[in-house]
């Protein structure tokens, strides 16, 4: 079960507002957030989705935020396809180092090795905080209705 207080958790912190994604947050509702990760972890368009509550995995997600999940990663995966010309887009979650339910949203491309060996060197192929704050934008746009 997870700790639902979320006292020592990283995504729960109340001062997390110092800690905005590059480029600022990409989506939010009462359920979600979703941001670009830090560019020393990935490509351009690496985005992670983060539950508002504190809970472990989607075995614990309430009717609401179920009913939500599917949809928001759908658009985020299509946003990121569209805006990164990737052509797979992975979604995966661990919560090995931060026991909070958030999904990566990681473009892939032929020149990345497959599968679960791209994802343990997905820092070999960081982005630029510019990089970063430009995808984000182009995300965003996307997600706001505009044009891959």
């Amino acid at each position: 079960m997870a700790n639902t207080s979320g006292d020592d958790c990283w995504f729960c912190a109340d001062d997390r507002g110092a800690d905005a994604p590059p480029g600022g947050w990409l989506y939010e509702d009462e359920h979600w957030r979703a941001g670009h990760a830090p560019p020393q972890f990935g490509p351009a368009g690496l985005v992670v989705l983060e539950s508002r509550r504190h809970v472990l995995d989607v075995s614990e997600l309430d009717p609401a935020e179920a009913a939500g999940y599917g949809p928001v990663l759908g658009r985020l995966t299509g946003a990121v396809k569209g805006v990164t010309g990737a052509p797979r887009v992975y979604t995966w979650a661990s919560a090995a180092h931060t026991p909070h339910l958030h999904v990566w949203v990681l473009p892939w491309t032929p020149d990345q090795p497959v599968g679960p060996a791209f994802l343990a060197r997905t820092h070999r192929y960081a982005c630029t905080a510019r990089e970063a704050e430009e995808t984000a934008a182009a995300v965003r746009a996307v997600l706001d209705g505009g044009p891959a």
